[in-house]
């Protein structure tokens, strides 16, 4: 759900569009090799939205956060190929 200060700048279909996009750029890129990596995306938030862990003040503008997202390859439920996108610091 997008927060209300953000309606009109910011959707969810953009917000996983973004999240996808930066993923496969750094596994082309090879910042992510092998089955398992972190990539990051600069995200647009509201100036009183909550913090996580894996969020960065981003030095170029005020309202944006540089957020680190993890990528792991492995089976899926019927062994087909699959690729998770989680917090960096879950399994």
């Amino acid at each position: 759900m997008v927060k209300p200060a953000l309606v009109g700048c910011q959707d969810a279909q953009g917000r996983l569009w973004d999240i996808l996009w930066m993923c496969w750029v750094a596994i082309r890129t090879g910042r992510i090799k092998g089955d398992s990596g972190e990539f990051g995306l600069l995200v647009r938030f509201p100036d009183g939205a909550d913090w996580q862990s894996n969020e960065k003040r981003h030095t170029e503008g005020e309202g944006f956060r540089l957020v680190t997202l993890k990528a792991v390859c492995g089976p899926g439920d019927d062994v087909e190929t699959c690729i998770t996108i989680m917090l960096p610091d879950e399994d």
